[in-house]
């Protein structure tokens, strides 16, 4: 279980009881510490001394952080955690066995509700990622209340990396230049980048219901929207250049251009600051290039399937 954290204090007691009280047993726990000023160590190290730190001397980023705990860990199943998730006792037991039903599933995640004001809801924050013809990324049920409409278990494009399990042998399938979450995304979208590759490597995603967590919102990265709308346009852009195909991109290319111009090109010239986020993409376009060329040469299924997710605009 791989749990990033900065400045995550108030969060980690009840994350880390609630992951003591799994069903499910046989795992460790590997807290990856981006520079927290909080104690947040401190307090881990003195209360649940099982717990592996790892202590960065500055926040490098929510793919970063992973990476760090996935190369340190050593179990043949990778739990990634937000500090400020909090899954159900039979969370982890029931993705364990969804993965182990077919060994073609290379990752699984739940239904995920979100903790608004300190208090559980009924209100969804994700049942999983899907994406539309105009590469709208989104999480699947997000802001609805929840009426039973995601209570069937299916092979999914992806799940938020909130809380989601991989298995380890598909994390070293798709690792690229000896990343698993594309580090240069720091956040956002990484998980969207990570379940696309595993897409087109041929790995599946299962959606299992019965495992249940609560996310709390309105958390820090959200808070400074400057760095959120950089992180937004660039790691976007960059996410369709490496992953999607040129035929692919010009197929929807209508649908794609408006959806950019309407999210990122008029906001551009709304807030100039945005202006440093088509400058990073320029700076990041080679490499980019570099590992689409790689992406397409692994491909293992063919271009419908994974056509196939590409939903109907909202």
């Amino acid at each position: 279980i791989i749990i990033p954290n900065y400045n995550g204090l108030s969060f980690l007691p009840r994350c880390l009881e609630n992951i003591q009280a799994q069903t499910f047993t046989n795992f460790e726990i590997i807290l990856v510490d981006n520079g927290s000023s909080d104690e947040s160590v401190l307090f881990v190290k003195a209360n649940f001394p099982g717990v592996k730190t790892l202590v960065n001397k500055k926040n490098l980023g929510f793919s970063q952080a992973n990476n760090q705990g996935i190369r340190q860990a050593k179990g043949k199943y990778i739990l990634t955690l937000n500090n400020d998730c909090f899954i159900e006792k039979n969370f982890i037991e029931e993705l364990v066995q969804v993965t182990r039903q077919s060994p073609d599933i290379g990752s699984a995640s739940g239904k995920i509700y979100r903790i608004i004001d300190s208090k559980k809801t009924n209100i969804l924050d994700t049942t999983g990622h899907i994406i539309f013809k105009n590469r709208h990324p989104a999480n699947r049920g997000q802001g609805e209340p929840d009426h039973g409409q995601y209570d069937q278990p299916e092979f999914i494009f992806q799940g938020s990396a909130v809380a989601c399990l991989y298995r380890r042998e598909m994390l070293e399938d798709i690792k690229l230049e000896g990343e698993y979450f594309d580090e240069r995304f720091f956040a956002f979208y990484e998980d969207f980048d990570l379940g696309w590759r595993a897409q087109i490597r041929g790995w599946k995603h299962f959606y299992q219901p019965r495992a249940v967590g609560y996310h709390w919102t309105g958390r820090p990265i959200q808070q400074m929207p400057r760095l959120g709308g950089r992180l937004d346009l660039r790691n976007w852009h960059l996410l369709l250049i490496k992953n999607d195909r040129w035929s692919d991109l010009a197929r929807n290319f209508p649908k794609i251009f408006l959806y950019d111009l309407k999210r990122f090109g008029l906001s551009t010239f709304l807030h100039p600051s945005l202006f440093l986020g088509w400058l990073q993409i320029l700076l990041a376009f080679s490499r980019a290039i570099r590992q689409h060329n790689k992406i397409m040469t692994s491909r293992k299924v063919p271009d419908e399937e994974i056509r196939k997710f590409f939903l109907e605009n909202q």
